[in-house]
């Protein structure tokens, strides 16, 4: 799938260490995702590898031309458990497209997996963009956990907002 000079594919593992690299990259800003500032790329990579090898996974990499600017995951967590997504877009590739291309690759392999029933979501309340992005692709808010989470870097606690989405599969 593309979007201007951006594309989406499923990721393989030979775009496992490239993957690793963006969300530490993501992850050191201690904004946007919970991943730990400073986590190893090793065990980053491991992370991948491990998500590549998982045919209940789905595994999505944004590329600009042939450099990985982004990842995105549905990986069921247990059976009968919805299914959870996380993203990572590097600083430099946001406000591009690249998150919208990559939610909508990734949820149209959810829809076309009936192994999945719902997707699920968090995000910190604070991150509107993100939150709006999800909205946008038909995501509706589930609830808040205030206080839920201590931030990697400051220890405070963090609320995130819940979101779920549903396919649509014609039933």
């Amino acid at each position: 799938m593309g979007d201007g000079s951006l594309t989406s594919r499923a990721l393989d593992d030979a775009d496992v260490a490239a993957v690793a690299r963006v969300v530490r990259t993501v992850a050191d800003e201690g904004r946007w995702i919970a991943t730990a500032p400073g986590t190893p790329v090793e065990e980053l990579e491991a992370r991948y590898a491990r998500l590549v090898a998982d045919p209940a996974a789905h595994v999505v990499v944004v590329l600009d031309g042939d450099a990985a600017v982004g990842v995105g995951t549905i990986a069921p967590p247990a059976p009968r458990w919805p299914a959870v997504l996380g993203m990572s877009i590097a600083a430099t590739h946001r406000g591009r497209g690249g998150g919208r291309l990559l939610l909508g690759d990734l949820l149209s392999r959810a829809t076309a997996d009936p192994g999945i029933h719902k997707v699920a979501l968090e995000a910190w309340t604070d991150n509107a963009a993100a939150i709006g992005l999800y909205a946008a692709h038909g995501f509706v808010v589930e609830g808040i956990l205030r206080d839920h989470w201590l931030d990697a870097t400051t220890g405070a606690p963090r609320s995130s907002i819940c979101m779920g989405w549903w396919p649509a599969r014609g039933d």
